[in-house]
């Protein structure tokens, strides 16, 4: 662990607080600049001590976001189905014999 006067720090995966260039070591942005323009627009709230900014770990964390969509329960799909079946237009008697076809039934 480093130490600051005397006394020792934690390390920086357990820390509250951690400075911008700590952050983007940790990987929540590629580059300092980065976090700082999220800071500049209101996405992130940094707060200075002395002349380094430091934001709180939580704060990163609420800026990740999963990269897959979560899985969607039988339910929501069948609800979307009816909605759309509800919303759409009666089919033609020639439109229900071509989809009739095309599924393999009898029109």
């Amino acid at each position: 662990m480093p130490t600051i006067k005397g006394q020792t720090s934690p390390p920086i995966s357990t820390r509250e607080w951690v400075s911008i260039r700590e952050a983007s070591l940790l990987g929540y942005g590629s580059q300092t600049t980065t976090l700082c323009k999220r800071i500049a627009d209101g996405a992130l709230t940094g707060s200075k001590v002395g002349r380094v900014t430091k934001v709180r770990r939580a704060d990163l964390d609420s800026l990740v976001t999963p990269v897959h969509p979560p899985d969607r329960d039988f339910e929501d799909v069948e609800g979307a189905v009816e909605r759309i079946v509800a919303s759409a237009p009666p089919l033609y008697d020639a439109q229900v014999g071509r989809l009739s076809s095309l599924l393999g039934g009898v029109a």
